[in-house]
């Protein structure tokens, strides 16, 4: 009788020893600095593609814009995401 208990207790603790409690919502700051990033580069690609729209009569303005494409500014910002192991890939 003894044996039986000794074989129980160790049974009806197993599933707590293998628990594993879910990762601190520390991911969250850095989720919002990738959507802050993506909502201000598609604010600026907006705003460059409406530039670029209005300049079509003038060819050297349109010229002069075509260089200035906004993601020159974001790229070292989404590569900072990157190394800091929040990029996303985006299709």
């Amino acid at each position: 009788m003894k044996l039986d208990r000794l074989l129980i207790l160790p049974l009806a603790f197993a599933p707590l020893a293998g628990a594993r409690q879910d990762p601190a919502p520390a991911e969250a700051p850095a989720a919002d600095a990738y959507t802050e990033t993506t909502k201000a580069y598609s604010a600026a690609l907006k705003k460059w593609r409406d530039a670029l729209r209005a300049a079509k009569t003038d060819k050297a303005k349109e010229a002069a814009l075509r260089k200035e494409h906004p993601i020159a500014a974001f790229w070292p910002r989404f590569e900072a995401l990157l190394a800091a192991r929040e990029g996303r890939a985006l299709l």
